[in-house]
């Protein structure tokens, strides 16, 4: 039995995407540059337009995240992906690493010098993870800077699919076993059980099952 990976966006192949990504990069002062799998929405599904990781990489795994240096590139992944990693991406180009024994700020401190800038997309990253980040890198002076547009799809152009823009429709209650207004009356009531004021929904499916709504994503 072979194992099979989906593959990666369609456009220009692998060099010439690092290379546009890298010459960005020094317009913009920055020495290296963060594209996780991650959405806006931190889930694990996302849109063709948020496949960065796989535009970059190649890699289609549902989880991981990539540096890209002026002269070095790594790709951090966890241990489902191990396999799949090493099938899809050019060694030559980019370092595997498997979480949680590699860190992100380990290897930036490695391959950075003192004073290097390292952006990212505040979109998609949590807070946590650039406080963590931040701190990790204090002591070599490496910072990190808030960009405004994402470098990658900068560098992935008209090529980039566009976001899903269809409307959101209601889900039948056939399919959908019980009316939105008792689900959120259920989710409400175990909130005032635990002492809790509110809960905030971020991921599409969790927003979706409890509003009984479809997107066409």
């Amino acid at each position: 039995m072979f194992q099979t990976f989906d593959s990666p966006p369609a456009g220009t192949d692998r060099g010439e995407r690092i290379a546009r990504l890298r010459h960005l990069m020094a317009k913009a002062g920055l020495d290296a540059v963060l594209a996780p799998r991650s959405d806006e929405h931190q889930g694990e599904y996302v849109a063709p337009s948020a496949e960065r990781l796989a535009w970059v990489t190649g890699f289609t795994g549902s989880a991981g995240l990539a540096v890209v240096a002026r002269t070095a590139a790594a790709v951090f992944v966890d241990g489902r992906y191990t396999v799949q990693a090493r099938a899809q991406l050019d060694t030559r180009v980019f370092e595997i690493l498997e979480i949680p024994g590699a860190r992100l700020g380990e290897w930036l401190e490695r391959k950075l010098a003192t004073g290097a800038v390292v952006g990212f997309d505040p979109w998609l990253h949590t807070a946590n993870a650039i406080e963590d980040l931040t701190k990790s890198l204090e002591d070599k002076g490496i910072k990190l800077k808030v960009l405004a547009r994402n470098l990658v799809d900068r560098a992935w152009g008209s090529a980039r699919p566009e976001p899903p823009k269809a409307p959101v429709v209601a889900h039948a209650l056939r399919y959908a076993g019980k009316p939105a207004e008792q689900k959120i009356g259920e989710l409400q009531a175990a909130l005032r059980k635990d002492g809790q004021d509110a809960a905030v929904l971020t991921l599409p499916d969790s927003i979706a099952w409890l509003l009984n709504i479809r997107g066409s994503d």
